[in-house]
């Protein structure tokens, strides 16, 4: 502050009662600084005054304008008062009393006592500070009061109050206003009630106004309106007016601006007050304000208007209003599809592009997709659209096609109010090198377009092109804006690191008007919280059509907007947008925390289950681990893992990746899809690549690609429900599917690949897993081909199915074998492959022939078993190879599947009862009764009997004891029995029964399993993966 003192001289003819007054004017020298004034008033007397001094009182009262327009607001009126610094001077009820007199009103709760340092007093009695109490209008209506209790020697102080003057009082005429006032001595006496002075007010001018808005009747969204506006003054003075606006139906996006005459001058705030205003306007002249409404072009149709209020600034109470109105909103229906994208991707790899389809009307817009909506100009590519969402907590990746996006599929169907939009990623995978095979040079260019129907703007269509060369190193997309890892601008992500720096560069032809000049453009970010940031992105030189921002650093909260600084939580995401080039030129950047990710490098997909080693690293090369908390690191569910405790230095992250992955990448870094974090030195090498890197100290922030693999732990498991069949007759088959790679088989899922042996044919609709039919397979065979879908980890799925045998099944093996594979980011993995196998036998079809026959007691010698005479059990009867068999306990024999020819049949003398004999009862014995020639035809059953000579008593005694051997469970009765039971083993046909055999207890070697062994046992060991019938049983000679 500053002080000084403005002192005057009276003249010596100065009259008695005479006064004067000096106005003060204190008044900056900056342009359109405010103008402040004060008032001294000096009163002059030669004989003693009017009010004296009682017992040295003095008291004053002044107006801090005296002269001015009608009306005028908030006048100081001060009435200033000191006692006498005298022993005798002592006051109480210092009353004062001031009627507001005609052309003033008194401003309620104005008024202020300087003692209690300027506090409000209340203008209802009581609720004053100490030592005063103030009224207006409760003691006497019209009138101040103000009693201080106690005036002590040399006291002083001031009461204020403000009052406005009233509109109407004529030009010229002069308001007075005079004070009074009261005490009580020491003495008990009161004192007369005296006056003040007059303090005064002269009338200059009066201050009056209107205000016209305008009516537009319509007006086209994305449009300009202008209204024109005139402000009249009224008044008999100068004035100048505030302007302000109020109650904008306008819809949001809609920019108003107040402007001069001139439609382009802003409104300027000529009196320093912080409103724009009008500058002085002359009595009766009038003055032109413009007020420019711009448009959104999604406004709706409607009616829109805004208030303009002018005020006068020396009296506010002087205010116009009026209405600018759009009586109606023509309707524009306008939707678009954005940008066409190009870029260079690798044999087997895939590349994302994003498209921004836009609401830009004001209507509604219904979109659709139909058939063939999605297509790709080269063979053997594949193409797929996602609706791009955003879920909070980094559950997605903006910009990247991840789990929670949307896959649009033929009749999708949305409706885009106006305004709104949608992020459409395009993913486009280029076929497989073996696809190509052949080429010297490989070099292809697919163009993939995407078309979107819509009601107002037809087929919607861009086009991304796709170059691969495999002897290119990468090329630039055009027209876009990207964010970087490094100020190198060498790699592009998604992600903005909180701790380090965002660097935006825009690769943009059609931001370059002007060739010859190096432009400069804004680049708008906003996020979350109330964040936006503009940037001005120069060009690197003339027409290169490359421009960079500033680094930009990125932050935590709180956010303030403005500050050249990003500032958000991790997973918060920003939009950003270059300016001024034609078109939308937009990306997207997440906030995360300073951490690492492993991901697939066909998918890009987080990888879980991966071990991250950070080592330290001298010269370039890699050591031993790093002693930290944390050290190694176990990625999560998304991939990502985290040091945050690493210091400023040099370090290796070395990456054991889970079963199905293979670590370090082979995949250049520049074919790899957009948006990580990748710490590269070159096409293979650098951080992400496991080679050393140097960090600030705000954490391991390094992705690191891994490859897909083959995976082991996939196994399958085969059996054929019975193990011999006839031509004709049918298989059932089981196949148990197990994922024991530890990963989710996603995807397209498992295949299984079944190959049938020759002549067999699946049965349509037979195929089946627990609880579901399977859909048919790819082809009817021999090879199958079912689709099983994902697997979760460690689940394990059964498949069954029925086949016929049909004639050609007697050529094949009888071998079926199966296995199951799945395919992710050009990786398959195969499981081991599982056969069974099956004995096909002619049956009903067979050209072979039949041997029975029995050995009887022919005790009459006739040559044909009688009533009574018995067969023989237990003896064996061989063929010319060595097949034999064994008689049953009523003598009886068999043999099957003899090819047609002549045979020997001959019996074992050595397993007749002792003492007996045989006879002939043939001429096919040629005279040797223990031998005999069959001559067999195709299929004919031939019969062979021989007879026992006699019934001698011991021989009798003999049979009959072989016979009772059975009846009393001894070991051919056990056989009998064992053959009989009921178990969960594989049973044959009997006719597919060895033809050989011997009479063995259970348990013993070759013998038919026990009833107490386990089901699916055979003669030796349980059944193996692949079923094997044994073959006939040949005698030790």
């Amino acid at each position: 502050s500053f002080r000084f003192v403005v002192r005057g001289t009276a003249p010596a003819n100065a009259p008695n009662d005479g006064w004067d007054v000096i106005e003060v004017i204190a008044q900056g020298t900056l342009p359109g600084a405010r103008r402040l004034s004060n008032i001294d008033t000096a009163a002059i007397w030669v004989e003693s005054p009017p009010n004296p001094v009682q017992s040295g009182l003095s008291i004053f009262k002044a107006f801090s304008a005296e002269e001015g327009p009608s009306p005028r607001e908030s006048i100081l009126v001060t009435i200033r008062y000191a006692n006498s610094n005298t022993e005798a001077s002592g006051k109480r009820d210092f009353t004062i009393l001031d009627r507001i007199p005609e052309g003033f009103a008194f401003v309620p709760g104005s008024a202020r006592w300087s003692v209690t340092g300027g506090a409000p007093l209340t203008d209802a009695t009581g609720g004053d500070p100490a030592g005063i109490a103030f009224d207006f209008g409760a003691t006497r209506p019209g009138w101040l009061q103000a009693v201080i209790g106690t005036l002590g020697a040399g006291d002083k102080g001031e009461l204020t109050f403000r009052m406005n003057v009233l509109p109407g009082i004529a030009a010229g005429r002069v308001l007075s206003n005079v004070a009074q006032y009261t005490w009580t001595d020491g003495l008990g006496n009161v004192l007369a009630t005296r006056e003040t002075n007059a303090a005064t007010y002269r009338v200059t001018g009066t201050i009056d106004l209107t205000l016209t808005g305008e009516r537009i009747p319509l007006a086209e969204p994305g449009s300009t309106v202008v209204f024109t506006n005139v402000l009249a003054n009224r008044g008999t003075i100068g004035e100048t007016f505030d302007i302000t606006l109020s109650g904008s139906t306008f819809p949001q996006g809609t920019t108003l601006a107040l402007l001069q005459a001139d439609g382009t001058t802003p409104l300027a705030d000529t009196n320093g007050n912080g409103i724009p205003d009008t500058g002085p306007v002359g009595a009766g002249n009038a003055y032109r304000i413009v007020v420019r409404a711009v448009l959104p072009a999604t406004t709706p149709p409607g009616e829109y208007r805004v208030t303009k209020t002018a005020v006068a600034s020396t009296a506010p109470s002087r205010r116009a209003s009026d209405d600018d109105i759009v009586a109606a909103v023509a309707s524009r229906c306008r939707i678009q599809l954005t940008p066409d994208n190009e870029a260079q991707s690798a044999w087997g790899r895939r590349v994302t592009y994003a498209h921004f389809l836009e609401n830009r009307g004001n209507c509604e817009e219904p979109v659709r997709v139909v058939v063939g909506f999605i297509a790709d100009s080269q063979p053997g590519w594949t193409s797929a659209a996602y609706i791009d969402n955003t879920v909070a907590g980094g559950a997605s990746i903006p910009g990247a096609v991840d789990p929670t996006d949307t896959p649009i599929v033929t009749g999708w169907t949305a409706t885009l109010p106006p305004g709104q939009g949608l992020r459409i990623l395009v993913e486009v995978v280029a076929p497989p090198a073996a696809a190509k095979a052949g080429a010297k040079a490989l070099v292809e260019t697919n163009r993939t377009t995407l078309t979107i129907e819509s009601d107002s703007g037809g087929a919607l269509r861009v086009v991304d092109t796709t170059m691969i060369d495999d002897q290119a190193t990468g090329v630039t997309p055009v027209d876009v804006l990207r964010n970087f890892t490094t100020d190198t601008y060498q790699v592009p992500t998604l992600w903005a690191v909180l701790g380090g720096d965002a660097w935006l560069r825009a690769d943009a032809p059609s931001c370059n008007a002007a060739p010859g000049a190096i432009e400069t453009r804004t680049i708008v970010i906003t996020g979350p919280g109330g964040e936006r940031e503009e940037v001005t992105a120069t060009e690197t030189g003339a027409d290169t059509g490359v421009f960079l921002a500033p680094r930009l650093p990125v932050r935590a909260p709180p956010v303030a907007a403005g500050d050249a600084t990003l500032q958000g939580r991790a997973f918060d995401v920003m939009d950003a947008e270059i300016l001024g080039c034609g078109r939308r030129i937009a990306t997207t950047i997440t906030l995360t925390e300073p951490v690492g990710v492993v991901f697939d490098s066909a998918t890009n997909e987080g990888v879980a289950g991966a071990a991250v080693t950070l080592r330290a690293a001298s010269g370039g090369q890699c050591g031993s681990p790093v002693a930290m908390p944390g050290n190694p690191a176990t990625t999560d569910g998304s991939g990502r893992y985290a040091f945050p405790d690493a210091p400023p230095g040099s370090y290796c992250v070395s990456v054991v990746p889970p079963n199905g992955y293979a670590a370090p990448s082979r995949v250049p870094w520049f074919q790899l899809a957009a948006g990580r974090n990748l710490v590269v030195s070159g096409a293979t090498a650098g951080g992400s690549y496991g080679n050393a890197f140097a960090t600030s100290g705000n954490g391991i922030v390094v992705d690191v690609p891994v490859d897909p693999a083959a995976q082991s732990g996939l196994f399958v498991q085969k059996s054929a429900s019975r193990a011999v069949v006839d031509l004709g007759g049918f298989v059932d088959y089981t196949v148990r599917v197990r994922n024991g790679t530890g990963n989710a088989l996603g995807g397209d899922g498992v295949r299984l690949v079944d190959d049938l042996p020759a002549g067999f044919a699946f049965v349509a609709g037979s195929a089946r897993s627990p609880g579901t039919t399977l859909a048919a397979p790819a082809n009817a065979g021999p090879r199958l081909v079912f689709g099983l879908g994902p697997m979760s980890r460690g689940e394990e799925r059964t498949v069954t199915y029925r086949v016929r045998v049909g004639p050609g099944a007697m050529q094949g093996d009888g071998v079926n074998r199966v296995q199951a594979s799945f395919t992710a980011g050009g990786a398959t993995t195969l499981s081991n492959v599982a056969t069974a196998k099956v004995e096909v036998q002619g049956g009903v079809f067979s050209d072979r022939g039949f041997l029975l026959g029995k050995v009887f007691l022919d005790c009459n010698a006739n040559g044909v078993q009688d009533a009574g005479e018995a067969g023989v059990p237990g003896v064996r009867l061989l063929i010319e190879d060595g097949t034999w068999v064994v008689t049953d306990g009523e003598g009886r024999y068999s043999f099957y599947g003899l090819s047609n020819r002549s045979h020997t049949l001959k019996v074992d003398a050595t397993t007749l009862p002792a003492g007996a004999r045989l006879a002939p009862i043939s001429a096919r014995h040629l005279g040797d009764a223990g031998s005999r020639l069959v001559d067999l035809k195709a299929g004919e059953m031939h019969r062979g009997d021989f007879a026992v000579s006699g019934c001698a008593p011991a021989v009798a005694d003999a049979v009959k004891e072989r016979a009772r051997a059975i009846g009393n469970g001894d070991s051919l009765a056990s056989l009998a029995g064992a053959q009989l039971a009921t178990d969960a083993r594989v049973v044959p046909d009997v006719k597919a029964l060895p033809a050989s055999g011997v009479i063995a207890p259970p348990g013993a070697p070759g013998s038919s399993p026990a009833l107490t062994d386990p089901a699916g046992s055979s003669r030796t060991s349980p059944y193996a993966q692949v079923l094997e019938v044994p073959g006939a049983a040949r005698p030790t000679p």
